[in-house]
């Protein structure tokens, strides 16, 4: 009966670190596509994700209570940091048009 429980329980922690690796190896995969995206659907996710960041701190700024003059500061300097990474997908998405015609 001992025997038993002891090989249940082994079957259990094997089955757990399996998982365990599994979702480790998943963290790793999503990680990649976010560092190096390669794919169109690497992108929408990456553009996706800036643009709720976007909308969150737009949101943020103007309850912030700032002067007009302040939050329009605010809100440029935002556009100034959002812009570089809105040409890279622009020009990713021009690369993928060329490379289908």
């Amino acid at each position: 009966m001992l025997k038993e429980a002891r090989q249940g329980s082994a079957a259990a922690n094997r089955a757990a670190a399996q998982a365990a690796e599994q979702e480790a190896a998943h963290r790793r995969q999503e990680a990649q596509r976010r560092l190096q995206p390669r794919t169109s659907a690497d992108f929408a996710l990456l553009y996706s994700e800036l643009e709720a960041w976007r909308l969150a701190e737009t949101a943020r700024i103007k309850a912030a209570g700032l002067s007009a003059e302040e939050c329009h500061q605010a809100l440029a300097h935002l556009l100034h940091q959002v812009g570089p990474w809105l040409a890279t997908q622009l020009a990713f998405t021009w690369r993928m048009i060329i490379a289908l015609c």
